[in-house]
């Protein structure tokens, strides 16, 4: 009995706190590279792009990179926010760019879909 509680305990512990990674990609996308998005004339619609997380940066932020540059990425509904995304972790975000007034080094990637790349 003892044992059956201890289980079960591990499962809730588990359930409750482990990692939450983002599904798979299952294949490769097409990729707008980050230094399209920091401009003054960054795509309209939605698109993929193929980074790697460098750091978080607030509850709902993080800085990606990839050989292009550097963009904050932006993750806007709750299903995204449970999501764990470790530093030097590659993803594949497929999302829009918001454009800032002030200064496109400065746009943002709102995220709407979010996939891990593996190695294999």
């Amino acid at each position: 009995m003892r044992k059956i509680l201890c289980y079960l305990f591990i499962a809730l512990f588990y359930s409750l706190f482990g990692d939450n990674l983002p599904p798979k990609a299952t294949k490769t996308y097409p990729i707008v590279p980050i230094r399209m998005l920091v401009s003054s004339t960054p795509p309209q619609d939605s698109i993929w792009v193929r980074a790697q997380i460098v750091c978080r940066l607030d509850d709902d932020t993080f800085l990606i990179r990839d050989s292009s540059g550097e963009i904050t990425l932006f993750l806007p509904v709750d299903s995204l926010l449970v999501l764990t995304l470790n530093p030097e972790c590659e993803i594949y975000i497929y999302g829009k760019v918001d454009l800032s007034l002030v200064n496109p080094k400065k746009n943002e990637l709102y995220a709407e879909r979010i996939l891990l790349i593996t190695s294999e």
